[in-house]
C-alpha cells in the first residue's frame, strides 16, 4: 500500500482498532455468551 493515500491511514487505524478493543469475532462470543447467561 501507497502510505501516501488517506486510505493507508484509515486501513492502519482500523487495524489498531481491531487490536486493541477486539475484532468481530471476539465481540460475537461475547455477545453470545450474555444471550446464553440472560436465558439460562
Amino acid at each position: 500500500m501507497i502510505w501516501e493515500l488517506p486510505l493507508s491511514h484509515y486501513a492502519k487505524r482500523l487495524t489498531m482498532i481491531s487490536h486493541q478493543y477486539g475484532d468481530e469475532d471476539h465481540h460475537l462470543d461475547r455477545f453470545t455468551a450474555l444471550a446464553h447467561a440472560m436465558n439460562g
